[in-house]
């Protein structure tokens, strides 16, 4: 990274800073929906609601899914609604479920509370994010979406920590009650930030071309006014006609699959981490401080990402971004000792940290900003889906005596696979 490079990082920053101060704001106080932060709780709920791993991880896995179809049924209303009112209520989705975690007294208002955990934390909150950095920015979009997604790593650094030294001294309800005061104080924050200039300057409603072979500007009519929209690509009218538009084009299934496998890795390793560091007899305190570096080394590829993407676009970023992953399972699979553990969390690291900036942006180079929000509400179901079916997957081959070095080749191989299917892009665009 140039001084060049930092210098223009500083002026933008400096010259759009309430954005993408909001923007990390809500990657960071997503935390409490994602998997790395709810995992801190699970020894604790099994015990006091006296149930097993397995039924832990169906209701997991149910209300990750419900979550993602509720995401998908909410989502494109970032596309045409005020970005302030949206996310205070997402906000208080999570909020309301992070205080029923902390009185969950029943395993049905556990499952409710994963609902808006899920729904709200890892749905809800880096979907505004990602959407609005997206749509706001054009030319910067790799800085802006770089910068926003710090607040992944950086969660992903001080939480874990945090919440878990309150356990250790207070327990594990009132932590999460702490949680709910964290929320309380994002809310706040956001009446001192000026979160309107982030909604869709343009307040006529606008009516698109269905006809994919259209190159030149086309010309629509509405309310006896003719507005010509420049080079618009298909967005049909009616969102179930558009989501039925784009499962039938390659493009789709090219961007959803490397998204899927990423997802799914990540969340099969990362949720039974603590099972991994025991069989390998890693030192649990100092395999906190290792991920604690994942988190710092994530941080760091999601601002090297952003400057990638602006310089080679996301597309020719996007092709190779799960290589390093598929290192760090060999990493896993064959080097001895701690270094198995560097290795794999720092190739993780690589490719989560890329894979934040470069997803945004290619969604948004190949579909356009227009209805961003649609577009990403569909690959959001299929990354949570995927979150949702990793721990059962990865329990059962665990169960039956699968072993993660065994895991860590056939993630490999997976990642070979998908990366040479990721070359047909070029074809599509």
């Amino acid at each position: 990274m140039t001084p060049i490079t930092l210098n223009s990082y500083f002026l933008f920053l400096k010259n759009h800073f309430e954005q993408l101060f909001f923007g990390w704001l809500l990657t960071f106080f997503s935390s409490f929906g994602q998997t790395f932060l709810i995992s801190l709780f699970v020894p604790f709920i099994l015990a006091d609601l006296v149930i097993s791993k397995t039924e832990f991880g169906t209701y997991y896995a149910l209300a990750t899914v419900i979550a993602s179809l509720l995401l998908l049924r909410v989502g494109h209303v970032i596309d045409d609604r005020p970005v302030r009112p949206f996310t205070i209520k997402s906000i208080f989705l999570l909020m309301g479920s992070t205080f029923l975690l902390a009185i969950v007294w029943h395993p049905i208002a556990l499952f409710i509370s994963l609902i808006g955990l899920r729904l709200g934390g890892q749905g809800l909150m880096s979907h505004i994010s990602m959407t609005v950095m997206s749509r706001h920015f054009d030319k910067d979009r790799g800085k802006a979406l770089s910068i926003s997604s710090l607040g992944f790593s950086i969660g992903e650094m001080v939480f874990p920590l945090l919440m878990g030294a309150v356990i250790t001294y207070l327990g594990w309800r009132y932590t999460a009650g702490m949680g709910v005061g964290f929320l309380i104080f994002f809310v706040f924050i956001t009446r001192w930030i000026d979160i309107e200039s982030l909604d869709i300057k343009s307040t006529k409603k606008v009516a698109f071309a269905t006809d994919r072979t259209q190159e030149a500007p086309v010309a629509v009519e509405i309310d006896d006014e003719e507005i010509v929209i420049e080079n618009q690509p298909d967005i049909p009218i009616g969102k179930r006609r558009f989501y039925k538009n784009m499962l039938k084009e390659n493009r789709f299934y090219i961007l959803a699959l490397p998204s899927f496998l990423l997802s799914f890795t990540a969340t099969g390793f990362f949720f039974y981490q603590y099972i991994l560091a025991e069989t390998r007899n890693w030192d649990l305190g100092l395999y906190t401080l290792m991920f604690t570096g994942y988190g710092a080394v994530r941080l760091v590829f999601s601002l090297y990402g952003g400057i990638l993407t602006d310089k080679y676009s996301g597309i020719n970023i996007f092709v190779y971004h799960l290589i390093p992953m598929g290192l760090g399972a060999l990493f896993l699979a064959f080097l001895p000792g701690y270094w198995a553990a560097i290795g794999f969390l720092f190739m993780f690291g690589v490719t989560v940290g890329t894979s934040a900036v470069v997803k945004p942006a290619i969604i948004a180079e190949l579909y356009g900003t227009a209805r961003i929000g649609q577009v990403r509400s569909l690959f959001t179901v299929v990354m949570v889906t995927s979150t949702a079916l990793a721990p059962l997957i990865y329990g059962y081959c665990l169960d039956i005596g699968v072993t993660f070095s065994t895991l860590g080749i056939v993630t490999a191989l997976l990642v070979l696979l998908t990366t040479l299917h990721t070359f047909r892009i070029y074809r599509v665009i």
